[in-house]
């Protein structure tokens, strides 16, 4: 099983894919899209 460390790790990866993605479709779009339905 996954340790803790990594298991928090992981999630900051995960929060930090959506912020950048964000970003991407800002850049792309001109708004905001938000993601709900990732967790």
């Amino acid at each position: 099983m996954a340790s803790e460390a990594s298991e928090d790790a992981a999630k900051e990866m995960i929060f930090m894919g959506e912020v950048l993605r964000a970003f991407d479709c800002v850049r792309t779009n001109g708004y905001v899209m938000h993601v709900d339905d990732v967790t």
